[in-house]
């Protein structure tokens, strides 16, 4: 009697679990509880509503007009949509597959995929008709990132691989990119990216390629980009650079070749007519020729230290006290705003003795005003004295009797410095 009650027990056991595994795998009802009950373990969420649900896990469980609200790893209000929604097991374990999938992020047009997961693999393709880079970036901690700006369109791209290492691909279209003083227009690029995961850090590896655009400073040439390379090899804040571009600056076509690193890059400018490279890069600092600061320019190339400032100068707006060493003055300032630009070079001479020269050009609503050169000399007579002398000369296209007239006077200022 003992061995027939086991007996009993066990197969009313083995029955309990057939019922069970029944009604999970084989009906529809069974498996969407289950499938209720596990994803949002795997993906926190705040609802899930579905039109309608057919199949079961056994065969293809089929979600249609699939809805999950607040997933926790997106923004706050994001939306994730799918027409169809498969899920199945099988041999190579859970499998979901995305059919005319959007995904709704506020501040950002809306994100179409189609694609499946497998087994902890991705395989997805994403586009979206328009990025807001400012809206984008804003959901990232990276304070410089926050400084990028623009609006870019035509993303399409791929996702593959491990969830946690995955590969990106795919191209876009930049249409305005900005930040700080440099702004990037016009330009196609593509990607090539893939994430590895090493010592609990994350590194970044693949290529990011621009072709065409235009690269507009507030304070310098306009830069015609013919194509630029950023190759990662682990570190994503310091990519290799691959760089080519030309310039035109008063019917001189100057062009730029930029390589080595972000932290370390090597600039190499050449000319048409040649020019020295320090005369090249203070036309496009400023935009203009200046052609008779010429003899002050050595000609002797320019240092790995000048092409770094001068890439961090205009892209990062760091500032630049080294690029003075062009012209072999002590200092140099430009400056370029709406009224004026100009640029102003000084150095010392002796211990107590500096000279200076500077060409300023005003700007009205009419346009640009004839430029103005200055000579001077300050000569220190003691730590709280000084004496300067300052001439000027107008470049203008008036008549020899009509300079005379205007000509300007000459200045002797006597300086006194105190400290309170």
């Amino acid at each position: 009697m003992k061995k027939l009650g086991f007996l009993s027990f066990f197969l009313i056991g083995v029955a309990g679990v057939a019922l069970l595994f029944s009604y999970l795998f084989l009906t529809t009802k069974g498996s969407d509880f289950l499938v209720s009950f596990f994803l949002p373990r795997y993906f926190p969420l705040e609802n899930i509503e579905s039109k309608e649900v057919s199949g079961s896990l056994f065969t293809v469980l089929s979600y249609q007009d699939i809805v999950f609200d607040g997933l926790e790893f997106l923004p706050e209000g994001n939306s994730l949509r799918a027409q169809r929604l498969d899920i199945s097991l099988g041999p190579a374990g859970l499998r979901l597959d995305v059919k005319n999938g959007t995904l709704v992020i506020p501040g950002l047009d809306k994100i179409l995929f189609y694609g499946f997961f497998e087994n902890g693999n991705l395989d997805l393709n994403f586009y979206t008709r328009s990025v807001n880079l400012r809206n984008l970036f804003s959901f990232f901690d990276d304070q410089e990132l926050k400084k990028i700006t623009g609006l870019a369109g035509g993303l399409d791209a791929y996702v593959r691989g491990p969830v946690f290492e995955p590969s990106f691909s795919g191209v876009f279209q930049i249409d305005s990119l900005s930040r700080e003083n440099l702004v990037l227009e016009n330009s196609a690029g593509n990607f090539d990216l893939a994430v590895e995961k090493n010592d609990g850090r994350l590194k970044l590896f693949g290529e990011v390629s621009l072709n065409g655009g235009k690269v507009l400073f507030s304070r310098a040439a306009l830069i015609n980009l013919d194509e630029a390379r950023f190759v990662f090899s682990g570190n994503p804040q310091d990519p290799s650079l691959d760089v080519k571009a030309n310039s035109v600056v008063e019917r001189t076509k100057i062009n730029i070749s930029l390589k080595g690193t972000m932290n370390n890059p090597d600039l190499h400018l050449k000319s048409s007519p040649s020019l020295s490279q320090e005369r090249l890069l203070l036309m496009l600092a400023t935009n203009r020729s200046w052609r008779a600061s010429e003899g002050a320019l050595s000609g002797e190339g320019l240092s790995a230290d000048m092409g770094k400032e001068f890439f961090d100068y205009f892209v990062f707006s760091r500032p630049a006290s080294n690029i003075s060493k062009l012209l072999r003055l002590g200092g140099i300032s430009i400056r370029y705003d709406n009224q004026t630009i100009g640029v102003e070079a000084r150095k010392d001479i002796t211990e107590t003795t500096e000279i200076s020269f500077s060409v300023e050009q005003a700007r009205d609503r009419e346009g640009e005003q004839p430029p103005t050169q200055k000579v001077g000399i300050e000569h220190q007579i003691s730590e709280s004295t000084s004496l300067s002398l300052e001439g000027q000369i107008s470049q203008d296209e008036k008549s020899d009797r009509e300079k005379e007239a205007d000509k300007p006077d000459s200045k002797a200022i006597l300086k006194f410095r105190r400290e309170f």
